[in-house]
């Protein structure tokens, strides 16, 4: 009695893993076991600088998939204009056999060359910050992209008066940015106008020290926020 029902416990075992490996191959049948997909690097530097006016050349970029070149296939898409200052995109992108997508991206900076003060800047890793509360002294530590472009009447915008400290060093993202319009006067020195920051919906309290050096093409100045918090800020332009 014993071995006969070994015997079938033995039976039912294999049904099932039958079974099982049938419900497999059933669920497995049509799809692709591998899927290659394509890399995209680009040539030049991700970030490029060009002046206003003049013919913006694309670099373009090197496709690969599963060893094969297929650069031909990459979809190229651009909305830059030189002819107006901004920051603008290229877009490479590539789809592979099985529709799965590989993007890549280069920033186009347009600016006024003729400009002295436009441009795009470099906050000095130096640059620190104060907290007034607890006496801690902060340096940036590394450098972060900052963006300065001339308005139509001659005073100036900056995307971050903060120099990255939450947007990009912190990782908080654009929303953090503390924008603001400046105006330099022929001294080179610098006075704040106005100032937002969109997460927190406030201001600077001031700006102390503000001075564009010509001659090195640094921008230099202090700036106080939320009642405890001041910034001493290096700027360096960087050139073309």
């Amino acid at each position: 009695m014993i071995t006969i029902m070994k015997k079938l416990f033995y039976i039912v075992v294999v049904a099932i893993l039958a079974l099982g490996l049938t419900s497999c191959e059933k669920q497995s049948a049509g799809l692709t076991r591998i899927t290659y997909y394509a890399q995209i690097e680009l040539n030049g530097d991700e970030t490029m600088q060009v002046a206003r006016g003049s013919e913006f050349v694309d670099p373009g970029c090197v496709a690969t998939m599963n060893g094969q070149d297929v650069t031909a296939q990459v979809e190229v898409t651009s909305n830059v204009n030189t002819a107006k200052s901004g920051v603008y995109a290229v877009n490479y992108s590539i789809v592979n056999a099985d529709g799965f997508p590989t993007s890549s991206e280069r920033k186009v900076i347009v600016v006024n060359k003729s400009s002295a003060v436009e441009g795009w800047y470099k906050s000095d890793a130096s640059s620190y910050n104060v907290n007034n509360n607890s006496g801690k002294n902060t340096p940036y530590g590394k450098s972060f992209d900052i963006l300065i472009f001339e308005n139509e009447d001659g005073t100036y915008t900056v995307d971050d008066l903060l120099a990255g400290w939450y947007a990009q060093r912190r990782g908080d993202g654009p929303v953090s940015a503390m924008q603001g319009q400046i105006a330099v006067a022929d001294d080179g020195t610098i006075t704040l106008l106005d100032s937002y920051i969109e997460n927190w919906g406030d201001g600077l309290d001031a700006m102390e020290n503000g001075k564009f050096d010509a001659s090195t093409k640094t921008i230099t100045y202090k700036v106080s926020y939320a009642g405890f918090l001041d910034f001493y800020v290096t700027l360096n332009k960087v050139e073309f």
